[in-house]
């Protein structure tokens, strides 16, 4: 099954098998969390046989901010959104350790940071992001068009590394400047987030208070 919500609309498909089985138009700014309208909806059409169904969830947009967050939304000018938000919506997606994503992909810019990387870990076990600019917010999900062929044995981590290693050579094709595309593995990066993240935070902290 495939849930897809272009948010500048408020519109919701839902496909299974390639069909197109769902579409409907929602009020997308209710609710404490940001996205308590699509979790709500995730919830009504997801299909109860799960465990055997690896679990992806793509974001696709400009960078998250990590504080503050206003006027991220074109639409809502004096709505914020965060990545605490997202992180708030995958929770209710993805509750507890059983039903974590497989992989996340976030296509934004400067995303791949410990902060975010901490703030999303209870919802993933794969993380791919960029911490540097990622121009366009431009991710190659060809890789994607033959999932079954790529991940035969069952390697989510090794598809993902193929996968960013993919988006990084087109990347670099055309582009001058830097361009970075990183895999984070949850449970190898835990230990490391956890010993920058009061130092991340304060700094954070500070900026927010500017």
């Amino acid at each position: 099954p495939l849930f897809f919500f272009p948010r500048r609309d408020g519109k919701f498909y839902y496909y299974r098998q390639g069909q197109l089985l769902a579409q409907e138009s929602y009020w997308r700014d209710q609710g404490p969390s940001r996205f308590d309208p699509e979790v709500t909806l995730y919830h009504r059409y997801r299909t109860t046989e799960q465990s055997q169904l690896l679990r992806l969830f793509f974001y696709f947009g400009h960078e998250i901010p990590e504080f503050g967050g206003a006027g991220y939304d074109a639409s809502y000018a004096q709505r914020t959104f965060t990545v605490p938000d997202l992180a708030e919506g995958l929770k209710g997606i993805a509750p507890d350790d059983s039903s974590k994503f497989d992989l996340l992909v976030l296509s934004t810019c400067f995303n791949g940071t410990p902060h975010t990387i901490g703030a999303l870990a209870p919802y993933a076990r794969i993380i791919v992001a960029s911490p540097d600019n990622l121009h366009l917010s431009y991710f190659d999900l060809e890789p994607f068009e033959q999932l079954e062929a790529g991940l035969r044995d069952g390697d989510v981590a090794g598809f993902a590394k193929n996968f960013a290693r993919q988006s990084f050579d087109r990347l670099t094709e055309d582009i001058q400047t830097a361009v970075t595309v990183a895999v984070y593995d949850v449970d190898r990066v835990q230990g490391y987030i956890d010993s920058v993240g009061s130092v991340y935070d304060q700094a954070l902290t500070t900026l927010d208070g500017q």
